[in-house]
């Protein structure tokens, strides 16, 4: 067989025979798409080949395969079910992931391996397995449901984490000490108050189902962060918390008082779920938290707070709309972000002076033009009902990201934006005329919504890309010299032969209905990547690439598999 074209290997979509192929002698990964399911016995792989990959419908048998001697990945898919008891692994293998329900008692795995994972099939019994003792990262899959006690777990172990339906007792289970995370699924609800913990956890995760007291818990000292899943509703008021714990987080119905708990005093991170809703004015918070997060319920009052000073995120979920113009915020808040239906004034809020990133949710609709907003602010995000004038508004020198909502259809002629903004984001519906639109000099990213359709000619442009409506001769446009991405939306189909691109442009997109003649385009020299839909059908055989183009697609398949079908 003649030696396949590497675009055609890489991409993932082959199906041809692979018995007695000439890989490319420098091949590292190789990846079969969901089509192929060929017996892989006899065929001699690259020797430079490093990660191997089988996709969905692969299965067939490995026991006799002779392995790339270089290989360290080996990926099986989700219908690959056969024995590998027999199989001589390469002994470079270190990560090794399979779809399988065999037994594996009397595997002998791979004495390099470090990252195995079972798929959402296997359901084997483990008590008396061997495990590989460079092993470092194992994982069951969706069904797995066997006993742990009694496992003899790897003595290097460092990551387990057990699927959705693992429902077995942690009570007389021996884990391994060198074990850091640990993480069990949604069905996950055994007691744990008696648990022997390892004294080496940092990271221990709790799924959807878990609802057990956690009072009277040894937790490891070494317990740096720890999360509870949806179902967890218990007090925490008398929790013994590690002394080292850092991030803690609660599922989606916790509500439980604050008032009383004393939080660990090295806690960095505290976030509360979506039924949270409990008063907060007068809770202990740690003074080392940085981030704090609440859920969607959480409607409490905040002034008269006791913030911590080291508070540098807060965050706020969806029926929070309480009023903030006379809060305290934390002197070093940066980043800040209110809920769906937050809509209070902005007239009058002291932000911290500290403040980078503040964002507003989809129903805040108040005037901004007199708002006082921080010096130091970068981003600023308005969500999807904002309406209110930017003509007349000052926004703060220092920003460089603004994002409006998909409800704006203000006039954007005269108004002044700030010298250092980078990125502009508008919504769906804006469609206001902008040939007369003075953007600042440092504006590298611009987009203009789904419904825009208004002449660009005479316009000036940083990068770029157009909505589904956009439908407008290009001819004549000049695009800035920087532009290195223009990507076009679904109504665009005008003819683009003569259209002057810009010399750095690197990746260009039609959408949809584009079906023009490109036979006679001068593309720039700096293209790299080129794609098209499904729309398109025009003739490819005179088209003058540029030598730089790496890529070309046409509805998302590479080009050189379009032409040879």
């Amino acid at each position: 067989m003649a030696a396949l074209p590497e675009a055609a290997i890489l991409w993932g979509k082959l199906n041809q025979p692979i018995v007695g192929a000439m890989w490319p002698a420098s091949l590292k990964k190789l990846s079969f798409g969901k089509k192929l399911n060929q017996p892989i016995a006899d065929v001699v792989w690259a020797a430079s080949l490093q990660q191997l990959s089988f996709t969905w419908s692969f299965n067939q048998p490995i026991a006799g395969a002779t392995w790339a001697p270089s290989l360290k990945k080996l990926l099986l898919g989700g219908r690959f079910n056969q024995p590998i008891a027999d199989v001589v692994w390469p002994p470079s293998l270190e990560q090794l992931s399979f779809g399988f329900n065999q037994p594996i008692s009397d595997v002998v795995w791979p004495v390099s391996l470090k990252q195995l994972s079972f798929g959402k099939i296997f359901n084997q019994p483990t008590v008396g397995v061997t495990w590989p003792v460079s092993l470092k990262q194992l994982s069951f899959g969706k069904i797995f449901n066997q006993p742990t006690v009694g496992v003899t777990w790897p003595v290097s172990l460092k990551q387990l984490s057990f699927g959705k339906i693992f429902n077995q007792p942690t009570v007389g289970v021996t884990w391994p000490v060198s074990l850091k995370q640990l993480s069990f699924g949604n069905e996950f609800n055994q007691p744990v108050a008696e648990a022997a913990w390892p004294v080496s956890l940092n990271q221990l995760s709790f799924g959807r189902r878990i609802n057990q007291p956690i009072v009277g818990s040894t937790l490891p000292v070494s317990l740096k962060q720890l999360s509870f899943g949806h179902m967890f509703n218990q007090q925490v008021a008398e929790i013994g918390w590690p002394a080292c714990l850092q991030q803690l987080s609660f599922g989606k119905i916790y509500n439980q008082p604050t008032v009383g708990v004393t939080w660990p005093v090295s806690l960095k991170q505290l976030s509360f779920g979506n039924e949270f809703n409990q008063p907060v004015a007068e809770a202990a918070w740690p003074v080392s938290l940085n981030q704090l997060s609440f859920g969607r319920r959480i409607n409490q009052p905040i002034v008269g707070s006791t913030l911590p000073v080291s508070l540098k995120q807060l965050s706020f979920g969806h029926m929070f709309n309480q009023q903030v113009a006379e809060i305290g915020w934390p002197a070093c808040l940066q980043q800040l972000s209110f809920g769906k239906i937050y809509n209070q004034p902005t007239v009058g809020v002291t932000w911290p002076v500290s403040l980078k990133q503040l964002s507003f949710g989809h129903e805040f609709n108040q005037p901004v033009a007199e708002a006082a907003w921080p010096v130091s602010l970068n981003q600023l995000s308005f969500g999807r009902r904002i309406n209110q004038p930017i003509v007349g508004s000052t926004l703060p020198v220092s920003l460089k990201q603004l994002s409006f909502g998909n409800k704006l259809t203000q006039p954007i002629v005269g108004a002044t934006w700030p010298v250092s903004l980078q990125q502009l984001l508008f919504g769906h519906e804006p469609n206001q005329p902008v040939a007369h639109v003075a953007w600042p000099a440092s504006l590298q990213q611009l987009s203009i919504g789904k419904i825009f359709n208004q002449p660009i000619v005479g316009a000036t442009w940083p990068q770029l890309p157009f909505g589904n409506k956009f439908d407008q001769p290009i001819a004549d446009v000049f695009w800035p010299a920087s532009l290195r991405q223009l990507s076009f939306g679904e109504k665009f189909n005008q003819p683009v032969v003569g259209a002057r691109w810009s010399a750095s442009l690197k990746q260009l997109t039609f959408g949809d209905e584009f079906n023009q003649p490109i036979v006679d385009v001068v593309w720039p020299s700096s293209l790299k990547r080129l794609s098209f839909e499904r729309s398109f059908e025009q003739s490819l055989a005179d088209v003058l690439w540029p030598p730089s183009l790496a890529s070309v697609t046409h509805d998302g398949r590479p080009l050189l598999w379009t032409l040879a079908r």
